[in-house]
């Protein structure tokens, strides 16, 4: 039926109902052991016996067998929080079985140790979907990760003064990945415009936080999917998180590992490290000891995407690729010297990423919820705003101008309004001149969830009117940011702000915004039609695609095929690109000049053979056999050429392939045909 919708664009029904009655009736049942229009009269009794025999003895059917991990399904109580867990967060071990009606099973805890109470263990339908670290009752164990290692990664190419940085990580189907441990290490120095090393009183110094610095923008590809938005404003969100998300103890110590050295509050613009005592940035120049004579820099930090700010582990089998974008010499580099002219050079640079081999229970319990679902990782992208002004000259590069002085500009007024209610109560209206701005300093506390809390950021209310200033709002309905999601909702937010006096400068106003999404990789880790690969890719090569975006369950398999600037749309329905999908069309237009497709249609309406057709296709393609000829292999009867698609990729890969079968043979074929030709 699907597929008919799918091919008419219509949800009318009516017209193949009694070819789907028709159908129904004349298809054998197991259940009563004939076709439903062979029942008669004459041998009701025997259907009857069939389905209710007397003195059946209906055997207790055990989904989990002695020995086997399993989590406790529980239930919430009528006003318990949504989203809390369905199910227990330790793992127990089956050591009895009771057959019932419904099946009982004793557990025991990890350590051996009986419950008292028999568990019902309920099917919940992503059973250990949950890839987090699952703490059991003995403090310190942990039993879904069996062993981690870290490993480190190169760049695909040189590294040059101005090209980006690019990285592969092959993705191995029982590796997962730690994306939270993360580490990007980095070797640079800074040398003259031409090339030669500076001198020990070279009037230079790095911009706070130099190893995010040195990038304008961070680009993570899942799968060559593009998964964070392409902005070129990723030193001041590393700069912000930074600022705001750490405490003295950490600025102090970890943080240095960056060259994270705070600016002095009212001397951020004092862009010579050399300068007298009273006017010198004590931040500029405890970075710039690292840096004189041109001497090599170690940095290393985290990567600040949000995929790599979630505890879950990502999945075996998906490639992922970064792509750091350098940030200009004069944004990144400070210097008060007329004709500044300085550069830094990465002399080396690498990412070690944490692989890790999960328990083979959780990793069976991963590949049997990816059958019913995809896995799901929860990232914070606006559930709350943090807001700040800079010159517009440091933020496009300046030697003398510092890109992270937040300066209040005399600003006395600032509202924000969400659907045109305003957030907070009332409009804040500070007065910098006067030092009487503490609601607005407040912010940095209300609107991120640390107020009244023994947590702190390192910035005093003294720092705030010196080049801290930042105003957070936080746009949650409880104001808990943090531990759980919100419904998502859509509507409009308006910000207002006023100054006391006319700008003397150009000024651009930083919003930070976060809010709840959800990156989502199904079992056969492919995309579907409006999450085509964006990356550029070599020719020859092809791709199955589906019809149905993101966010909807699948209906139809279609392959494209690119060579010398020529693409082959492939449609069992003999449909057009732009019938299809219009992410089809675009996608195609984009990699291709000529683009070719077929007219005829070759599928039934009925059959879930598409994926076959697909694999058929593209097995005859890479063999330089034309469209035309591939084609003409096909009649005009659907039910003969389902017939031979299926039977041609059962006998070739020696499958016990039924219709319908194809939505999972669909990549393992694939993936043999890419190992064959590519």
């Amino acid at each position: 039926m699907w597929k008919y919708f799918t091919y008419r664009n219509t949800l009318k029904y009516i017209d193949i109902l009694p070819n789907l009655v028709k159908g129904y009736n004349h298809s054998y049942h197991r259940s009563i052991k004939m076709c439903p229009v062979e029942v008669t009269k004459d041998n009701e009794n025997q259907v009857w016996r069939t389905l209710y025999r007397p003195g059946i003895n209906i055997k207790a059917s055990f989904k989990y067998k002695v020995g086997d991990k399993v989590r406790i399904s529980k239930t919430k109580l009528k006003f318990e929080k949504g989203y809390l867990p369905n199910w227990s967060e330790e793992i127990f071990t089956i050591v009895k079985r009771k057959a019932k009606p419904v099946p009982v099973y004793k557990l025991s805890d990890w350590g051996g140790e009986p419950i008292e109470e028999h568990q019902r263990v309920g099917d919940t339908h992503v059973p250990l979907l949950r890839v987090v670290r699952i703490g059991t009752r003995k403090a310190g164990e942990h039993t879904s990760i069996v062993k981690g290692n870290w490993i480190q990664y190169h760049p695909l190419t040189n590294i040059t003064d101005t090209g980006p940085i690019q990285f592969t990580v092959q993705g191995s189907i029982d590796d997962y990945i730690d994306l939270s441990q993360t580490i990007l290490h980095v070797r640079a120095k800074i040398v003259q415009g031409n090339g030669e090393d500076i001198e020990n009183d070279a009037n230079v110094g790095p911009a706070n936080l130099m190893l995010q610095t040195l990038f304008s923008e961070v680009d993570v590809s899942l799968n060559d999917r593009l998964v964070t938005p392409s902005t070129n404003t990723y030193p001041y969100r590393a700069i912000l998180e930074t600022l705001l998300s750490y405490g003295p103890d950490a600025k102090e110590s970890q943080l240095t590992g960056s060259l994270f050295y705070k600016d002095t509050p009212g001397k951020m613009d004092s862009c010579n490290p050399n300068a007298v005592a009273d006017v010198v940035n004590h931040g500029l120049r405890a970075r710039t000891q690292y840096t004189r004579n041109s001497n090599t820099v170690d940095l290393v930090g985290p990567i600040h995407c949000d995929l790599f700010f979630q505890e879950k582990i990502l999945l075996g089998g998906v490639e992922l690729k970064l792509k750091l974008h350098r940030s200009k010499n004069e944004f990144c580099l400070l210097s008060s010297q007329a004709d500044a002219d300085f550069k830094v050079r990465i002399v080396e640079a690498s990412i070690f990423m944490r692989h890790v081999k999960v328990h083979p229970q959780v990793a069976l319990g991963h590949a049997k919820a990816l059958e019913r679902g995809t896995a799901k990782y929860p990232i914070r992208r606006a559930e709350r705003l943090v807001i700040g002004c800079v010159d517009s000259e440091a933020f496009n590069g300046s030697y003398n101008r510092n890109p992270f002085n937040f300066h209040h500009h005399d600003l006395n007024f600032i509202a924000l309004y969400v659907d045109g209610e305003q957030l907070p109560w009332k409009p804040l209206r500070p007065n910098f001149g006067d030092g009487q701005y503490i609601m607005a300093y407040q912010t940095l506390f209300s609107g991120l969830n640390t107020m009244f809390s023994d947590k702190g950021n390192h910035i005093n209310r003294n720092d705030y009117g010196h080049g801290y200033t930042l105003y957070a709002f936080d746009m949650t309905p409880d104001l808990a940011n943090g531990g759980h999601f919100n419904l998502r909702k859509n509507g409009n937010v308006r910000l207002e702000m006023q100054f006391d006096r006319a700008l003397v400068r150009t000024v651009n106003v930083i919003v930070y915004a976060e809010y709840d999404a959800i990156v989502e990789i199904d079992k056969t880790r492919v995309f579907p039609s409006d999450c085509l690969p964006s990356e550029c890719f070599s020719f020859p090569c092809a791709f199955i695609a589906n019809t149905d975006k993101a966010d909807e369950p699948g209906s139809h398999w279609v392959a494209m095929y690119f060579d010398d600037n020529v693409a082959d749309f492939f449609d069992s329905f003999g449909r057009t690109p732009e019938e299809c999908s219009p992410y089809f069309e675009h996608f195609l237009k984009k990699h291709s000049n000529i683009i070719q497709w077929n007219q005829k249609r070759l599928q039934g309406f009925m059959s879930t053979v598409c994926g076959q057709y697909c694999l058929f296709y593209l097995l005859h393609r890479c063999r330089n056999l034309s469209m035309n000829t591939i084609i003409s292999k096909f009649t005009e009867d659907p039910t003969f050429n389902d017939s031979l698609v299926n039977d041609f990729i059962t006998k070739r890969y020696n499958l016990d392939l039924k219709v319908g079968d194809d939505e999972y043979i669909v990549l393992q074929i694939a993936r043999q045909i890419a190992d064959k030709y590519y």
